[in-house]
């Protein structure tokens, strides 16, 4: 089974992976940026633009590819928009859809959240900006991987109990 986690920079998409693996040993856990940066690729947010963002897709759908291949079970978090100082950087539906994932989720998050955590965490360069354009981000984030993938294969998650929401979803397909 192959799982992506989607949702906008600072919404907790790796605590939620980490949780959510703590638990489930047959999984490998990865994000878009790790399989794009250990095939040489850039992902700082400071060097990012639209052609780099462009040809990261591909490299992310072979290294995904590559890596199911390998590993049944996978969860992997992704982006489908990203932020770069010019604007809002959209993946095409293609490079989503040929990622074959098996479940959508969607990590929503409180935008006052959002921007305490992209303040607080030194390890990654993320853009700071107001809680309304957050929101304003996140509600178009969502709102195109719904048109994308269709909105009964989206499942939106959210809140300190984000991993229960999610084990609950998947074991409610399996029965």
């Amino acid at each position: 089974m192959h799982i992506g986690v989607f949702g906008i920079s600072g919404t907790g998409k790796t605590t939620l992976t980490k949780s959510f693996l703590h638990d489930k040993l047959d999984y490998f856990g990865t994000s878009a940026s790790y399989l794009i940066a250990s095939a040489g690729n850039e992902i700082n947010y400071k060097s990012l633009n639209n052609d780099k963002i462009s040809r990261n897709q591909e490299i992310l759908i072979n290294q995904y590819n590559e890596l199911k291949n390998v590993h049944p079970n996978t969860i992997i978090e992704l982006h489908n928009v990203i932020e770069v100082d010019a604007g809002l950087s959209w993946i095409p539906p293609e490079v989503l859809l040929a990622l074959s994932l098996d479940y959508v989720f969607f990590l929503y998050t409180e935008a006052d959240e959002i921007l305490k955590r992209r303040i607080l965490d030194a390890t990654k360069s993320r853009k700071i900006t107001t809680p309304q354009e957050l929101k304003t981000i996140q509600d178009l984030s969502l709102e195109n991987l719904i048109s994308v993938f269709g909105e009964s294969y989206v499942h939106i998650l959210s809140g300190v109990d984000a991993v229960k929401q999610l084990n609950n979803i998947l074991d409610s397909s399996d029965n």
